[in-house]
């Protein structure tokens, strides 16, 4: 999700020693948490039985656990991100709305585009709902419509999507979290805490009497809990980092994943311990991790799209479903997804976060 931008348009200045050029490692990390989604909606797609997959390739299936961490990411980079720059926070949603919001409608045309020119369904969503689908997606608020309103409309288009208006509904919050943070710190963390431990709407909420299903849980409140632990993550980090080793780091995620208690929680230690180790911090920050990391966002996104037009359009009727399937789809849908992100990255998101950048030079 778009919760980085790449150093440029990261604040020049330093938390404690969490200076900003580690963030680095966090871009390399977004590249392979938005790679192990495409390869679960590859094994998803391919209908790969679940029983056929051993360790950890079914975890890799499990897509899932990836933008959990994303959540994360997001909840403790917006934090660092309001910490250190001042800006209004009209100018903040604005440059948030257009980190978000030109590649996801990229992504959709995108979609339509190839639906009306090679005449396959790319999309599948009740055409009754369409108005409502495409408004609420156009004002990043498709996660907010219950499946009682419209079915599966934080998704109906772009399956990621779901989380891309979490993240948006995130932003709308945060600057007001981060400055009751600023004022009551331990009164404001502790109420964040409890509510991430103690309240689980399990993707329904209960209004009087009406119970209202969203799908994928794509309603803040009932995934807020993970944005909470990022945030959590970036103050405990700012006072104790300095106390963290490689060696713990790696033991506790060693043990998470062997236990097998929180495969995100394993993941989410071993990406902040990148940002105190050496030996970590180089590797999220290999130069392909950085690289795909700039262009993830349009990965995410636009994958999916490529991935059932491949399907639909030739492998099922060639493949049917299984490993072979898998092949083909992987064959040409990571090749075709590269060189997609790249034209978006470059035609469509650079040039509107350089105009995020120019408002926010202009108002602040």
């Amino acid at each position: 999700m778009g919760v980085l931008m790449g150093k440029n348009a990261e604040p020049k200045s330093a938390t404690g020693n969490m200076v900003v050029e580690r963030f680095q490692s966090l871009e390399g990390a977004r590249s392979l948490l938005a790679w192990w989604v495409v390869f679960s909606h590859l094994l998803l797609r391919s209908g790969v039985p679940r029983d056929e997959l051993i360790w950890p390739l079914d975890v890799v299936r499990a897509g899932g656990y990836a933008v959990d961490v994303f959540m994360m990411l997001s909840g403790f980079v917006i934090t660092h991100l309001l910490s250190v720059s001042k800006e209004r926070y009209s100018v903040f949603l604005i440059r948030r709305f257009l980190r978000l919001w030109p590649a996801l409608t990229a992504s959709i045309a995108f979609g339509f585009g190839i639906s009306w020119l090679f005449s396959i369904r790319v999309f599948r969503f009740d055409q009754e709902h369409f108005w409502t689908y495409l408004l609420s997606h156009l004002t990043l608020l498709h996660g907010v419509i219950p499946n009682e309103i419209a079915a599966n409309a934080a998704s109906a288009f772009i399956g990621p999507a779901w989380s891309i208006s979490l993240e948006w509904q995130f932003y709308l919050v945060a600057p007001l979290v981060i400055a009751a943070l600023r004022h009551k710190p331990q009164w404001i963390l502790a109420i964040l805490a409890t509510f991430a431990i103690f309240v689980n709407f399990k993707n329904a909420v209960t209004f009087g009497d009406n119970t209202w299903i969203f799908s994928h849980g794509a309603f803040l409140p009932i995934n807020f809990h993970f944005f909470v632990f990022g945030i959590g993550t970036y103050l405990f980090l700012k006072k104790f980092q300095d106390r963290l080793t490689t060696s713990f780091v790696l033991v506790l995620a060693a043990a998470l994943l062997v236990m097998k208690m929180n495969y995100p929680l394993a993941v989410w230690v071993l990406i902040m311990g990148s940002l105190r180790s050496d030996q970590l911090g180089r590797f999220f920050s290999w130069r392909p991790f950085i690289f795909l990391g700039k262009i993830s966002y349009s990965t995410y996104l636009v994958h999916i799209v490529i991935i059932r037009a491949l399907e639909i359009g030739i492998g099922l009727e060639k493949y049917g479903r299984g490993w072979d399937l898998f092949w083909f789809l992987s064959a040409t849908a990571i090749p075709a997804t590269l060189a997609m992100s790249l034209i978006m990255f470059y035609c469509i998101e650079r040039p509107a976060v350089k105009l995020g950048s120019a408002l926010k030079k202009r108002f602040s």
